[in-house]
């Protein structure tokens, strides 16, 4: 999901938020005290935790709260844009073709910039001299 499609589902009765699934909702973020319009941004919220942040700019944030959960992980692949996945305990997201070690509070940019996250390498990489 982007925030276009999003954005289109909040629409109506739901403006301001909607059922997804159990224990999970997309919500636009209030505005700021003495603002009339709401922010661009809707999150995908799973219990008390927004898992997902989209922005109007295209830039999504994944935070997992420190619920490292099959369920967090779940709906971060069923909304998200770029797939987590787990491997001998640690996550790791995969953004056009780099992975990356998953960290909480990463943001993804629309052309795949990534930032709060340390790219992942693999044996098969090489190493810097030092």
């Amino acid at each position: 999901m982007d925030y276009k499609t999003l954005d289109a589902k909040l629409t109506g009765r739901c403006k301001h938020s909607r059922k997804l699934a159990n224990n999970t909702w997309a919500e636009r973020r209030p505005p700021p005290r003495g603002a009339d319009e709401f922010p661009d941004e809707i999150a995908i919220r799973l219990h008390n935790t927004d898992v997902l942040t989209f922005y109007a700019d295209g830039r999504v944030r994944y935070d997992s709260g420190g619920w490292k959960t099959v369920t967090t992980k779940d709906r971060m692949n069923t909304y998200g844009l770029w797939p987590v996945y787990p491997e001998r305990g640690r996550w790791y997201i995969r953004v056009k073709g780099h992975e990356y070690v998953y960290a909480d509070g990463m943001t993804i940019g629309p052309r795949g910039g990534v930032t709060g996250a340390k790219r992942r390498v693999t044996a098969s990489e090489p190493h810097d001299k030092v």
